[in-house]
């Protein structure tokens, strides 16, 4: 049953964002673009960021951890695509981690704001799957009010960074 709901779940999932996408990611070049009518896959399609000489220790470590928390982030979607497990709680903590790691690589507001809409706009897609999971009685109403929760969050923490002067 889990491998069938697992199934069902990455089928609406992709049929929300698409295979592939547009990468970007603090300091990044972008990757190849989407496919003619996929949407592209918030932060799942980032790409590493590479190591620069002139990093002092610090930097070097923060952009290990960026890839390290991306590389998570990509192993679980990918176990979530083959029903070999995982679940919507296990991508938002992955997705906020690879979120977090790069907001500590940039002090530049505009990145801070790209990389939260980023987030976002894949709690947005997790939060439609699980509503389309329990309209079929795949999944248990928890996990969307979950889904919900994490996706308001993310909204409020993007708007939050967008007017710094609001309380």
């Amino acid at each position: 049953m889990n491998s069938f709901r697992n199934a069902w779940l990455l089928t609406l999932f992709l049929l929300w964002f698409g295979p592939g996408g547009e990468a970007s990611s603090p300091g990044a070049q972008p990757a190849r673009p989407a496919p003619p009518g996929a949407i592209p896959l918030p932060l799942v399609s980032n790409k590493p960021i590479q190591a620069d000489k002139g990093d002092d220790e610090l930097h070097s470590l923060l952009k290990e951890r960026y890839n390290a928390a991306l590389r998570e982030l990509q192993d679980r979607y990918r176990l979530f695509q083959t029903g070999g497990g995982g679940s919507s709680n296990l991508l938002f903590e992955a997705a906020q981690r690879v979120r977090d790691s790069g907001l500590a690589l940039t002090d530049k507001p505009a990145d801070q704001i790209h990389l939260r809409q980023q987030y976002l706009d894949l709690a947005k897609g997790i939060e439609r799957v699980q509503e389309a999971a329990l309209t079929v009685g795949t999944i248990q109403p928890p996990e969307v009010s979950f889904a919900r929760y994490m996706r308001l969050e993310a909204q409020i923490q993007l708007l939050q960074a967008q007017h710094p002067s609001r309380p």
